[in-house]
């Protein structure tokens, strides 16, 4: 999404709502603004538009930079009373606001039950400071109430726990920001900036050291995810890959089994995903599609925006089976029923950047079985009122093929008016994508006068993660069919 400023991040904050957020908020400003107000009506009228336009706005509201300021606060304190997608850190927080509100009104027996409450969910999901600064206000409550006799032990056995917490969360920082360190490090690589004197600043020692058992579940796990990251870093072999993707896989089932909330859930979710992904990378298919099931069977009796996601994961990974396979008729007919599935699910913030492979595949499988004209009505999905959530990036190599798809169906006028047209809304293009668009958008050049330009200047160009143009080129020098050709790839 691109950077809010000042002036559109009110607009910005009602578009990320979900539909149950929006039916909440507007219960809640009936019950706290009056009907004279204007609150309502600029959310509405924000909520309609599909792109910000202030000047609109300033010619039915008067007071416009005031009412803006204010409906802002009213969203966010109506995010504040709903528990929707709460984690397990807001929620005690909330308990904490509560206990506060107790102590306050001299209800110290049962802000004490409320810490004691909260304790239990911070243990269990290896919040260490939050454990802390839970075990520091419970001690201030029920201190008057302690015997004299006592207070010394408690305050030893209360500063000790509380030191063992900080030392707990010391030892997970360390490893998190390893993980940051090598993250830094790549991206700088990937600039062609100089890493090697920074490189001091890895603790190799900590990183390919065994992980220590002892230590709470979390803290392993931010161990071997700052490993995985070291790995790919250094490439080291497949087999080390696997084995540690197995083995995070494990650990973050043994956390779901034992706490049993979505949180951890969503952790072990994203663990089986990351194992099919390095087993599809070292051509371990029939593994993969193992694991690909275990997803589906997270799906039952979880929340729904959480059963989104587990859907969405599912669909991808098994689509990407299919195709592996070749199986590319039954993959299409498949997508569709899920896609549908999904969209039974539409009140919930879709997963775009997973949703954007469905699609991609979606038209390649279409292109596949020969039906250019489906592809093409598929590819509106990257042209659609929803295209702010991909990266421009994603938009462009939709842009590109669907230009492919007007040349297979032999529509150059509609080609090169796109063509043109894209060469106007993205500027900015490298050598290589502008070369690809010029050869499309001159009106009256000829099929073969294309294709000699494209072998020229752009042959190795990748359109996306899935197609490379070298693969459309192929079908047009050696006249194999494109649908062919695409049928094969990955096979």
């Amino acid at each position: 999404m691109a950077r809010a400023s000042g002036s559109d991040e009110l607009f910005l904050l009602i578009k990320s709502l979900t539909p149950n957020e929006k039916g909440y908020f507007k219960k809640y400003a009936q019950r706290h603004v009056t009907r004279k107000s204007n609150y309502l009506q600029l959310f509405t009228a924000l909520d309609k538009m599909e792109v910000y336009d202030e000047p609109a706005l300033k010619s039915r509201f008067k007071y416009l930079a005031v009412e803006k300021v204010y409906l802002f606060d009213m969203i966010l304190n109506s995010l504040m009373v709903s528990d929707e997608g709460d984690t397990v850190a807001i929620a005690i927080y909330r308990d904490l606001i509560k206990v506060h509100l107790l102590i306050k009104k001299g209800l110290t027996q049962r802000a004490v039950k409320l810490i004691d409450k909260s304790l239990d969910m911070a243990e269990q999901h290896f919040l260490f400071t939050t454990t802390a600064t839970l075990l520091k206000l419970r001690y201030n409550v029920t201190r008057p109430t302690t015997p004299v006799s006592q207070r010394l032990a408690e305050v030893q056995l209360v500063s000790k726990a509380i030191q063992h917490q900080y030392m707990l969360q010391v030892q997970e920082d360390e490893v998190h920001w390893q993980q940051h360190i090598i993250l830094a490090l790549q991206h700088a690589e990937q600039h062609q900036l100089p890493v090697e004197k920074n490189t001091k600043l890895l603790n190799k020692k900590m990183l390919l050291g065994e992980v220590n058992t002892q230590q709470p579940i979390s803290t392993q796990l931010k161990h071997m995810e700052a490993l995985r990251f070291y790995y790919e870093w250094m490439d080291v072999k497949p087999e080390k890959k696997i084995q540690l993707a197995k083995k995070i896989e494990q650990l973050c089932k043994r956390m779901w089994e034992q706490s049993k909330n979505s949180e951890s859930l969503l952790h072990y979710l994203r663990s089986i995903n990351n194992l099919i992904n390095v087993l599809f990378h070292n051509d371990l298919i029939a593994e993969a599609e193992e694991y690909v099931e275990r997803i589906l069977l997270l799906a039952p009796n979880i929340h729904l925006s959480i059963r989104q996601e587990v859907l969405t994961t599912y669909t991808d990974q098994k689509q990407a089976v299919m195709w592996c396979k070749g199986e590319h008729t039954e993959a299409l007919k498949f997508t569709n029923e899920k896609l549908r599935q999904l969209k039974t699910l539409e009140k919930f913030p879709f997963q775009w950047s997973r949703v954007m492979y469905i699609m991609y595949r979606k038209v390649l499988l279409e292109i596949s079985t020969g039906d250019y004209g489906k592809a093409v009505r598929t590819l509106q999905f990257f042209f659609g009122t929803e295209q702010k959530k991909l990266s421009p990036s994603a938009l462009l190599a939709a842009e590109l093929l669907y230009l492919l798809c007007q040349f297979e169906m032999g529509n150059f006028d509609t080609m090169s008016k796109a063509a043109r047209s894209v060469l106007k809304r993205y500027p900015k293009l490298d050598a290589k994508q502008l070369k690809f668009i010029q050869a499309f958008a001159k009106a009256r050049t000829t099929p073969q006068e294309v294709i000699d330009h494209l072998n020229t200047h752009c042959y190795d160009l990748v359109l996306f993660r899935l197609f490379m143009l070298s693969e459309w080129l192929q079908h047009k020098n050696k006249n194999i069919p494109w649908a062919d050709v695409v049928k094969g790839l990955f096979m």
